[in-house]
């Protein structure tokens, strides 16, 4: 770099003349002190490409626990839901067993037992044209007529054990609320 107009600057408005050693002196310090700074530069920018190579490997790194992590609670989230699924379908299963009591599911099993026997044999008396004696057809019509009453009382008890179990639950909430 070449500092003879500062040199000629400095001798002009301070009226004086600077030495041939003096110039040297300044120049080799002045060179020194910017080919230090081109090695600090050259330094930072070096320490510039590592922090960027760190970056990005450090992004790298994220994504890939990022997507670890997302793989890992969509499993989690799986998991609950089954779980949550299976103890849902199990108090289902308890409070219908509380609300249908256990007679009244056998009586409805032997009505749906019952009921194509009954049809059945109807349909094999009316086709091969049987007649049956009177108290036959007196029992068959009987035996269709508890069928429908015990669907009947199946039905309305099970709505009434629903409404008591409900009125109960909104009372055990009020109970709480107090």
């Amino acid at each position: 770099m070449d500092l003879t107009k500062l040199f000629k600057s400095i001798e002009d408005e301070g009226k004086i003349q600077l030495s041939e050693d003096f110039r040297k002196t300044v120049e080799n310090t002045f060179l020194a002190a910017v080919a230090d700074k081109d090695v600090e530069i050259g330094d930072l920018k070096k320490s510039a490409e590592a922090l960027t190579t760190e970056n990005t490997e450090l992004k790298g790194q994220i994504e890939t626990l990022k997507e670890g992590t997302l793989e890992e609670v969509k499993k989690e989230t799986e998991t609950f839901k089954e779980q949550l699924v299976e103890k849902i379908s199990s108090y289902l299963e308890v409070e219908l067993e509380k609300m249908v009591p256990q007679d009244i599911a056998e009586k409805v099993a032997k009505a749906e037992i019952y009921e194509p026997i009954v049809e059945g044999f109807k349909a094999s008396v009316s086709r091969y044209g049987i007649i049956l004696e009177s108290e036959g057809m007196a029992l068959l019509k009987s035996a269709k007529g508890e069928i429908e009453k015990l669907r009947g009382d199946v039905d309305t008890l099970t709505a009434a054990n629903i409404e008591l179990k409900t009125e109960n639950a909104k009372n055990a909430e009020e109970i709480d609320e107090l």
